[in-house]
């Protein structure tokens, strides 16, 4: 899964060791057995070794990420389908349950043209443990239904409090 540091993206497997170096400006998640990243303003894709698989196609002023639009990005059911998805699948890290620590994580996202969850940021974190999870949650997701601009399908980038509250 993709990783910052110090600025800039890079990927780290499943047991947590780095695959991919931390070179990329933007990094999205693994989708078919690549990724979309962006390095010096340029779009394109990678495959699992990092190896450059040409451009995406569009340029980055073709990429455009909308805060609003005509008809905002749907998840599937709606809002009471988002939180009733939040409540089942988040799980308190245990370190924070035993030391009862509760707060809200503000993740920020991009529901992209085709339904897909892209660019996944801690805005306001709580603590390491939390803000993984919090990003878990959000990357686990299904797909939205895309932003409408003039009928036409949009980025949207969207923010999302995750709560994590111990039960009385």
């Amino acid at each position: 899964s993709a990783l910052r540091k110090k600025g800039l993206w890079g990927y780290i497997n499943a047991s947590g060791r780095l695959v991919i170096p931390f070179i990329f400006d933007q990094a999205n998640p693994f989708r078919d057995g690549k990724a979309k990243v962006m390095k010096d303003g340029e779009l394109y894709f990678i495959d699992s070794k990092g190896k450059n698989l040409g451009r995406a196609g569009q340029t980055v002023v073709e990429e455009k990420i909308y805060k609003l639009a005509d008809k905002m990005p749907v998840f599937p059911g709606g809002y009471n389908a988002l939180f009733d998805y939040l409540d089942k699948n988040l799980t308190y890290p245990a370190l924070e349950k035993q030391k009862e620590v509760a707060g809200t994580v503000r993740v920020s996202f991009v529901v992209d043209t085709t339904g897909h969850i892209e660019n996944i940021k801690i805005v306001n974190g709580l603590t390491g443990n939390c803000d993984v999870e919090a990003m878990r949650l959000i990357k686990n997701m299904p797909g939205w239904e895309p932003g409408l601009i003039d009928d036409k399908k949009v980025n949207v980038q969207l923010l999302l409090d995750i709560v994590f509250k111990l039960e009385d």
